[in-house]
């Protein structure tokens, strides 16, 4: 009797911890964040330098550079994030961010706008050289494009690595690829 008793409770424990993984961890969404430079536009490498000019906000500028963003839900929820709409408080989830070296951020646009599928609105950080990616909400099976035009210093060719932070969102298994540097920053 005791075996049977035994085995019972094993096979409902067993079984708890089955669904308990199951739900948690593999059948958690993922953020797919993906980064990549998609042109850069120099006139003097053209032979241009002395019919094209580029300037940005009066000051005139050497080159200009182009980045694609995509931010993907794949899984079988969408991700929702509560607290992500201000006013945020003290507690409150800090968005995924990405920091640049040697670019600073003119502007950036987002490409597919349908709120239906997704909300995600990008700050530029004051310094102008980070991007806050602030997941509102986006679902599943959903990928959002924005496109992020800057300036590369003087010296820099390309953007090879940025640093990334993934945020505190919770429940949420973040990946990345492209030029994000890893391992990914933690403040």
């Amino acid at each position: 009797m005791e075996i049977v008793v035994t085995s019972i409770v094993g096979v409902f424990l067993g079984g708890a911890i089955a669904y308990t993984i199951a739900k948690r961890v593999a059948h958690r969404p993922k953020l797919k964040v993906r980064l990549d430079e998609t042109m850069v536009l120099r006139p003097a490498d053209l032979n241009l330098h002395n019919n094209l000019t580029l300037s940005v906000n009066g000051a005139q500028v050497e080159n200009l550079c182009s980045l694609a963003l995509t931010v993907e839900c794949s899984g079988s929820r969408d991700i929702v994030v509560p607290d992500a709409a201000p006013p945020r408080g003290e507690n409150a989830t800090p968005p995924p961010r990405l920091d640049f070296d040697g670019f600073e951020i003119i502007g950036v646009r987002t490409l597919n706008n349908d709120n239906s599928r997704c909300y995600i609105p990008l700050g530029i950080r004051t310094n102008r050289r980070g991007l806050y990616v602030n997941v509102h909400r986006i679902r599943k099976s959903t990928t959002a494009r924005f496109s992020i035009i800057g300036v590369l210093d003087p010296g820099v060719d390309s953007i090879d690595q940025c640093r990334f932070f993934p945020g505190a969102i919770t429940d949420v298994d973040v990946l990345t690829f492209g030029a994000i540097a890893r391992p990914w920053e933690t403040s």
